[in-house]
């Protein structure tokens, strides 16, 4: 008998703007997930402005829940626009929240978690410097976090965009805060490289 077809795997994005078609993301994530036979094509849940909320991990919940046994593997590109509250309460919130939704994520064995850490822009470096201390913070808190579970992982995916303390201007739009077509291709490079090495799901 012939080996049985194994199931592709859905892949959905939730994002804020970055993750926008008007932002160079999608095409560029699309042509690389292609070229990953495992995988369906991408679905995008990605709104400008768009928040990590008590509402938001409910959808994503359902949604993980709705989906059965079927193999998935959800990504967040959230929370930026969370802390730039400054507010270590916001802060808190962000990581339970983040926390809600790894350890559901973590009870379903046929789905998998990326958490992206937070891109950064020149409003963080300059005007929010506090607000840029708190991205780091939750990312170091996320990745120590996640390191302890199976079926959530912290992907780095933002190393060299920021140069000498601004955005490199290679990679951002002139406003200094969305990626520009080369910068959103290395980051849709980078998320795809880490979704393929997420741990291996039963795909029959």
């Amino acid at each position: 008998m012939g080996k049985k077809k194994q199931k592709q795997i859905f892949l959905k994005i939730w994002a804020s703007s970055h993750g926008t078609k008007y932002h160079h993301f999608q095409g560029h994530f699309n042509a690389c997930v292609q070229k990953e036979a495992k995988f369906l094509p991408p679905k995008y849940d990605a709104r400008g402005g768009r928040k990590i909320t008590k509402n938001l991990v409910k959808e994503i919940k359902a949604e993980i829940t709705s989906r059965g046994n079927q193999p998935q593997v959800h990504c967040t590109i959230l929370a930026t626009n969370n802390l730039r509250r400054q507010s270590r309460k916001e802060l808190e919130k962000v990581f339970k929240l983040f926390t809600e939704l790894s350890l559901h994520v973590e009870a379903c064995p046929n789905a998998r978690l990326v958490i992206s850490d937070l891109i950064p822009s020149n409003e963080e470096v300059e005007k929010f410097k506090v607000a840029r201390e708190m991205y780091r913070e939750l990312e170091r808190r996320l990745e120590k976090f996640t390191s302890q579970l199976r079926n959530v992982s912290f992907a780095k995916l933002s190393n060299g965009f920021i140069r000498n303390r601004i955005p490199n201007p290679e990679l951002y739009d002139m406003n200094d805060i969305h990626l520009n077509d080369e910068g959103a291709r290395i980051f849709a490079q980078r998320l795809t490289c880490h979704v393929t090495r997420v741990r291996r799901m039963k795909c029959t």
